[in-house]
């Protein structure tokens, strides 16, 4: 009798294969990203209709959700902290929602908290500091971790920032500037401009340093790099700039979407007769409400996944013995979907 064999799933990358894109392209075109085109869309659709391919998330919801019973011990409460900077920023947005939305599945008390010094923390705080665990982002700097880990070794860190012996939950940044770059590629641009507001952040070196290699892979130059000082003189100048280079300019890029705004903005101003294409402008969704227009493409930068992922790392060091003698680092894509073995 003939051994039957298993059916093989069908991947992510088969889809892709099978629509000539991108496997970035495809999670994007899947969840009906702005920054999808409808023909890309619907040819993507139709691979995955012929492929019969299921997202994981439909296919294996329990590998990612821990219920009540498989999450160890059970946490009660959870502190969020946004160091040196008010709660209500809307970059946080995100991580916010994300935190939010996982401690609702797990009915955890949350408690959000803007705080400027670590020693600013109300002592009312300390019984759920101790019953639960500790979520920060902001401006982090040592003295305040150590505190926060002093009082719960159950902390997390929300962002690229790496404190040894703390857990932290990053963003592929990387990532995001190589899915930036299969962009430019796939909707056929080669003269590029990359806007950087610091160029010493750890986040846009290394959204740049994907970018680069991106366009590397396909034998596209390196785009021009212009620094951009704050967002009023320099963006008026750097505007001129790009403005006036030849060859044409087609494309900006930049690792902060204020400054894409900014420049994008200060450029319709000194084009008001639009005798010449704007430059269509590439940045990462750091804000909440997803917008695109024809001359602003925004990339999800999977800030809400980063929030869910630090509750649910939390969840687990409730069932290890804490604290742990390391750090571990757990990044989190929220722009490319999560193949399994």
């Amino acid at each position: 009798m003939p051994v039957s064999k298993k059916k093989s799933v069908v991947k992510l990358k088969d889809v892709a294969s099978d629509a000539e894109v991108s496997i970035a392209t495809v999670s994007l075109a899947l969840r009906n990203h702005p920054s999808i085109p409808q023909p890309t869309r619907r040819r993507v659709l139709e691979a995955q209709k012929r492929l019969g391919y299921v997202p994981i998330r439909k296919r294996t919801p329990s590998v990612r959700h821990h219920s009540p019973d498989n999450a160890g011990p059970r946490i009660k409460s959870i502190l969020f902290c946004v160091v040196n900077f008010p709660v209500r920023k809307i970059e946080y947005a995100d991580f916010i929602e994300g935190v939010m939305r996982a401690c609702q599945e797990r009915d955890i008390r949350l408690e959000i908290q803007s705080i400027q010094k670590s020693d600013s923390l109300p002592a009312s705080h300390s019984a759920a500091i101790a019953e639960g665990g500790n979520i920060l982002t902001g401006d982090l700097d040592k003295a305040t971790v150590d505190r926060f880990v002093e009082l719960n070794p159950r902390t997390i860190i929300l962002g690229n920032y790496r404190f040894p012996h703390v857990h932290s939950v990053e963003l592929d940044v990387f990532g995001m500037g190589e899915t930036v770059a299969e962009r430019l590629v796939a909707d056929g641009h080669r003269n590029v401009v990359h806007l950087q507001r610091n160029p010493k952040s750890f986040y846009e070196r290394q959204f740049l340093m994907g970018l680069l290699d991106g366009l590397a892979v396909h034998k596209i130059p390196s785009p021009h790099l212009l620094q951009i000082a704050n967002l009023f003189e320099s963006v008026t100048a750097k505007t001129g700039e790009i403005l006036n280079m030849r060859p044409q300019v087609t494309v900006v890029t930049s690792a902060i979407p204020n400054v894409s705004q900014a420049c994008l903005t200060e450029m319709r101003h000194q084009q008001p007769d639009k005798s010449r294409p704007t430059p269509v402008f590439y940045t990462t969704n750091m804000i909440s409400e997803e917008r695109s227009a024809p001359t602003l493409q925004i990339i999800d930068a999977g800030l809400q996944r980063c929030g869910w992922l630090a509750v649910d790392r939390l969840c687990q060091l409730h069932a290890n013995t804490p604290p742990f003698p390391f750090a571990s680092i757990i990044p989190a894509v929220g722009w490319r979907e999560i193949e399994e073995d």
